[in-house]
């Protein structure tokens, strides 16, 4: 799709019932990421998640990632990662964030309005577990903030207070 037919139309709802928001200074468009947000919860061990960014572009051929992290980021972590050129998404895990160990593969593609949608595996993750996303073209990277994972997915747990849409984009 070209840009103009991936781009959000301002003033139009929010892609998703939750949506972790992101504000950055100045990036390039292929790492601008704008927000995170969940697609499809059918297997909630196994969420769809979505990587959105502020605006359309024609997407890299290589040396281009997308990943969601969840877990702890001062501890073990897993990283599901959209590669450009690839045909199939990769999973790897760390404990540092620095050294990563391949642990397979999972579904990434790009979606119908140019954010990257990612199967992420959260059965195995505590409560508590927090959620973020890195872009990476060439040597340029860009990381989110983190945010509740139990939030974004919609999970109640003892303590948290469940969220909900407060506007439009």
């Amino acid at each position: 799709l070209g840009a103009e037919a991936r781009r959000q139309a301002a003033g139009s709802a929010f892609p998703a019932p939750v949506v972790a928001p992101v504000l950055n200074a100045e990036a390039a468009a292929t790492i601008d990421i704008r927000g995170i947000w969940r697609l499809d919860v059918t297997d909630p061990a196994n969420p769809v998640l979505a990587v959105g960014f502020a605006t359309g572009f024609e997407q890299p051929t290589s040396d281009y990632r997308v990943s969601i992290l969840v877990g702890d980021p001062a501890g073990l972590r897993t990283r599901a990662s959209y590669n450009a050129g690839a045909a199939a998404g990769t999973l790897e895990t760390s404990n540092d964030g620095q050294v990563w160990e391949p642990s397979g593969e999972t579904a990434a593609a790009v979606g119908a309005v140019g954010d990257i949608e990612i199967t992420v595996p959260v059965g195995d993750l505590p409560e508590g577990s927090q959620v973020w996303a890195e872009a990476q073209d060439g040597d340029d990277v860009l990381t989110t903030p983190v945010f509740s994972l139990d939030s974004l997915l919609g999970r109640a747990v003892d303590g948290a207070m469940p969220t909900q849409s407060l506007g439009d984009v």
